[in-house]
């Protein structure tokens, strides 16, 4: 008989420990929390981005509060001449440029409207909130906000110096800034 009860009690155990667990405050804060467009969008750019050539490097998108922008950003351990450097960066800038759907000479030309096809991966498939075109006129503000960054240390190893060459520009366009930080 002694067995039985113990056989009850260790069931009782565990059941009241399973009763208690579960996520604590921190997973349940998280939880709470619900994925916005935006943050959807930067997620879907930055892994097409990254399954993009330039593989030996890495992307990623995220969202400047302060300037309201996208930045589209790429990091280099690259160990060329400045000279090299700044056509990798032109190289790099005309590519993304073109996934996103536009031609050589900066104008959107894949999509048929005024916005290209990054601003696409920011709003739901197959459902629209409102008109088409009041979906048309956010995307095409959206694909203002795009900035593209490339950056690598002037010294061999991405760790290994402060002093960056850097390169930004919009999205749009064909226009780039290259400087030293």
């Amino acid at each position: 008989m002694k067995f039985p009860r113990l056989a009850v009690a260790a069931v009782a155990v565990s059941i009241s420990s399973m009763a208690i667990a579960g996520p604590d405050d921190t997973t349940k804060a998280l939880m709470n929390e619900s994925v916005s467009l935006l943050d959807w969008g930067n997620l879907r750019l930055q892994l097409i981005l990254n399954r993009r050539p330039y593989k030996g490097n890495y992307s990623y998108v995220d969202y400047d509060f302060d300037a309201n922008t996208i930045k589209i950003a790429h990091l280099v351990d690259y160990k060329g001449s400045e000279e090299d450097a700044e056509n990798y960066y032109r190289s790099w800038f005309a590519s993304v440029r073109e996934w996103a759907g536009y031609d050589k000479d900066g104008t959107v030309q894949a999509t048929g409207s005024n916005y290209g096809l990054f601003a696409n991966l920011y709003a739901h498939n197959g459902y629209i909130q409102g008109s088409r075109e009041d979906l048309d006129s956010l995307l095409a503000d959206l694909e203002k906000k795009f900035r593209l960054e490339v950056r690598h240390p002037l010294a061999s190893g991405l760790m290994s110096s402060r002093t960056m060459m850097k390169c930004t520009g919009k999205l749009q366009g064909t226009e780039i800034s290259i400087s030293v930080e």
